[in-house]
């Protein structure tokens, strides 16, 4: 029997890894120091060179219009904060359709990167898809780093435009992920 989606969203996951618990929780107002916080370490280095008040108040606006964006396309159901053992370390915004879950955005604190968090919370969301026969998708722009991570994981590019790639991760075309990932949900009748 599938499991909906949205249940998942509701309630929230906890991904068991071997290392200590990392959690998605929804997101709240509460949160959005600390977004801009994550936005300013993700895209600042893009703008090191200009002076800091200026560099502040351009990255403050792009987190405005992109958070904005955000709303008038996807329900905020799905906006969610990961966090390690309490500890807030980025985010996973998840949107529902169809055919399964958009990946609307995911970002970690760089600190938080290159750890294995982010390639446990795609296998955990893909073991998820699996259990619903749904697919997952994403947009991502062709020079981020995290395109082979995507690779790896078993998406494949279906479109490209504007310098974006849409990829999606099918359960039937994809290699299973369960046997490297311990997870816990919460049980749905």
């Amino acid at each position: 029997m599938k499991k909906p989606w949205g249940v998942w969203l509701t309630d929230g996951f906890v991904i068991a890894l071997t290392a200590p618990a990392l959690q998605w929780r929804r997101e709240t107002s509460a949160d959005r120091d600390f977004l801009l916080r994550l936005f300013i370490a993700i895209r600042g280095p893009e703008f090191k060179e200009l002076p800091d008040i200026l560099r502040l108040s351009l990255l403050e606006q792009q987190f405005c219009m992109q958070w904005s964006s955000y709303l008038n396309r996807y329900s905020n159901d799905g906006f969610g904060i990961l966090e390690h053992h309490g500890e807030t370390i980025g985010k996973l915004y998840l949107a529902e359709d169809q055919t399964g879950i958009h990946i609307v955005d995911i970002a970690l604190l760089p600190e938080w990167q290159n750890r294995g968090f982010g390639t446990s919370v795609l296998k955990h969301l893909c073991d998820l898809a699996a259990q619903n026969g749904s697919t997952l998708t994403l947009s991502v722009f062709a020079s981020n780093p995290a395109l082979s991570l995507y690779h790896r994981i078993g998406f494949r590019e279906i479109a490209q435009s504007a310098g974006y790639l849409q990829m999606q991760w099918h359960p039937y075309s994809a290699q299973p992920h369960s046997e490297n990932t311990a997870l816990s949900s919460p049980d749905v009748p």
